[in-house]
């Protein structure tokens, strides 16, 4: 846990006190936004987040309601499941911790 010092505060960096609820009214205005523009474009921001991402075909370990599986990371679905090619075939998990 870092010292209290180091903790910061909207007030604190800008100088202005701002309204909680302004905040999470804002933050959930921007998420819906997004999420619209996702649910219409999916396979653009998966086609995206695919090419940056450094896992895939690599061999991983998964841990998901404590089972632990192994396989060849192959992406993730358009519902959002973790897609897993394993030696019994394709596994999808809608969420799973990367074992190191």
């Amino acid at each position: 846990t870092p010292p209290l010092s180091s903790s910061t505060s909207i007030k604190k960096e800008t100088g202005k006190e701002i309204a909680v609820d302004l905040i999470v009214k804002k933050t959930l205005s921007e998420f819906d936004r997004l999420y619209k523009i996702y649910q219409a474009r999916h396979d653009f921001f998966l086609g995206s987040w695919k090419k940056a991402c450094s896992m895939i075909n690599r061999n991983i370990r998964l841990v998901s309601d404590n089972k632990t599986y192994s396989g060849t990371f192959v992406g993730i679905a358009p519902d959002g499941q973790l897609i897993l090619k394993t030696r019994k075939g394709l596994l999808h998990l809608p969420d799973a911790e990367l074992v190191r």
